[in-house]
């Protein structure tokens, strides 16, 4: 057996562990590595970035739930770009697959970072997420400093803070919820009727202000206390979690970028409902 042979066995290997996390996508991307030893030449311009990026992850040492991020990842990626480009569309037409001054591509590295993001990360239910942000990035004219930017983001928040921003930009009619839209500052007895886990998510939230991804609706004062309505040109800084008012949460231009470059608008609606539970005051 030749060395692009065991590359490519050992690439199959490794994605087929991910089924685990990314559950059929790892058997489809396995039935995509045919013509290639390593990648389906169906992926055209991306082969070359995703192909070096595995062949470089299977010869790392890497744990056993390492190797399974890591095939979730490649997984996902695979087959969301292959189904895209089977649709039709066609992949970005600038510099981003062209080889620069020290022999990598853009694509090279930001595959490379979506690995190595997936290889670490202990909330699993984040990887097929962070994934997300190499196969659209693919296809958008998105800048590789701005791709960087949300994959080091993505890194940073919890699978909860991934909940809230999709669950904000979800319909919350269609989920059958109402969130709360009084703010807690000022009131102790709503206060005091509080779970931990709430003033926790809320806390959560407010780190999401501070990284430039939410921020809070406010128009009016009613009854002593601050309700939203959602008006665009007055917002309320949160300077803690007894700030928050669900209700009035909208994502800002780079939370839009992230939810739209993570695709979290995917998140299952079961995820979105355990979240929102905590919303409700």
């Amino acid at each position: 057996m030749n060395n692009e042979s065991k590359k490519g066995e050992k690439a199959t290997y490794l994605i087929s562990l991910g089924a685990e996390i990314a559950g059929g996508a790892a058997g489809a991307a396995i039935g995509l590595i045919a013509a290639n030893p390593i990648l389906a030449v169906t992926l055209g311009a991306v082969r070359a970035g995703i192909s070096k990026g595995l062949v470089d992850a299977t010869e790392k040492y890497l744990s056993n739930r390492e190797k399974v991020r890591t095939g979730a990842a490649a997984a996902q990626t695979i087959v969301n770009i292959s189904e895209r480009m089977k649709s039709g569309q066609p992949l970005r037409d600038d510099d981003f697959f062209d080889l620069k001054m020290n022999s990598r591509s853009y694509s090279e590295e930001l595959f490379e970072g979506v690995l190595l993001r997936s290889k670490n990360e202990h909330e699993e239910k984040k990887v097929v997420y962070i994934a997300n942000i190499f196969s659209n990035s693919v296809f958008l004219p998105i800048s590789l400093g701005e791709a960087n930017h949300i994959l080091r983001i993505a890194h940073h928040l919890s699978y909860r803070q991934l909940c809230v921003l999709g669950l904000v930009n979800a319909d919350k009619s269609l989920l059958g919820i109402i969130l709360g839209d009084i703010r807690l500052r000022d009131n102790q007895e709503l206060i005091r009727k509080l779970p931990v886990e709430s003033i926790s998510l809320r806390q959560e939230i407010v780190d999401l202000q501070s990284q430039g991804l939410i921020e809070c609706g406010v128009v009016k004062q009613s009854e002593g206390n601050w309700s939203s309505t959602r008006q665009e040109d007055h917002n309320l800084f949160m300077l803690a979690w007894y700030d928050v008012i669900p209700a009035g949460l909208k994502l800002t231009v780079l939370g839009d970028l992230c939810l739209n470059l993570m695709t979290l608008n995917a998140i299952p609606n079961s995820d979105l409902l355990e979240v929102a539970r905590l919303l409700v005051i």
